[in-house]
């Protein structure tokens, strides 16, 4: 983790959406 900012929340919400 640490490179697309864009990509990596994209990524990271898809691989852990939270739901808040």
């Amino acid at each position: 983790m640490g490179g697309a900012k864009t990509g990596e929340k994209e990524f990271y919400s898809i691989s852990f959406p939270r739901a808040v």
